[in-house]
């Protein structure tokens, strides 16, 4: 099950956080709000993305998913409903992210251009 991730859920979040960071792979943004991928009530991976009102501007940042259940489908399932999220709650804004080799893809099949080097990425909703 897919869900935006409450309060509640902080020490599941702090946990795969912390394997995430062991990889160099989880970027957190002050504010950030996460989805999570779940799995009989267990969180086995997280989207997070930031809004910026001012600038009608949201930031997609890290993805992780635990090593057990990568290639699986998950990271998409979570980059798609994060997607279907911002489209919903935000309409007008703009996204951003910064993409590696494995997200660009993935991220090219969403909808996102490539607006610098370094595979910036942006899609206006």
């Amino acid at each position: 099950m897919i869900r935006l991730i409450t309060f509640s859920n902080k020490r599941a979040i702090s946990k795969l956080i912390k394997i995430a960071a062991t990889e160099n792979m989880f970027i957190v943004k002050k504010k950030t709000k996460f989805i999570g991928y779940f799995e009989d009530n267990k969180l086995i991976g997280l989207v997070g993305f930031y809004v910026l009102p001012k600038q009608s501007m949201i930031g997609f940042v890290s993805a992780y998913v635990l090593s057990d259940y990568r290639n699986n489908g998950i990271y998409h399932q979570l980059s798609k409903y994060r997607l279907q999220h911002v489209k919903d709650h935000y309409p007008g804004y703009s996204i951003y992210l910064t993409a590696n080799n494995k997200s660009k893809h993935e991220m090219e099949k969403l909808g996102f251009a490539i607006i610098e080097p370094q595979y910036r990425m942006k899609l206006d909703i």
